[in-house]
C-alpha cells in the first residue's frame, strides 16, 4: 500500500513510500526510532495548483495517495 510520509518536525518533507507487508511498515517505523501515526491524507484529491505550492515536485503522488504516515518526531497540540 502506498503512504504520503510526512514529518510532525517538518512542513517541507515529503515523500511517498510502498509497503508490502506489515513487517516493512514495522520496520520503517523501527528505521526512524520515532512513533508513526497512520491517518487519511488531507491533501488526497485536492486542487493540484494549491498542492503544488507544498509539494512542487511529487504533486500528482501526493494528490492520487489515500493515506499517510506522519513520522511523529515531535512535539505538536
Amino acid at each position: 500500500m502506498k503512504f504520503v510520509i510526512t514529518r510532525t518536525s517538518s512542513d517541507d518533507y515529503c515523500s511517498i513510500k510502498n509497503f508490502t507487508t506489515v513487517k516493512s511498515l514495522i520496520d520503517f517505523m523501527k528505521q526512524n526510532k520515532n512513533p508513526i501515526i497512520i491517518k487519511n491524507n488531507w491533501w488526497y484529491k485536492q486542487d493540484i495548483d494549491y498542492i503544488k505550492e507544498y509539494f512542487p515536485t511529487n504533486f500528482s503522488l501526493v494528490e492520487s495517495t489515500p493515506y499517510e504516515i506522519e513520522i511523529y518526531d515531535d512535539y505538536r497540540e
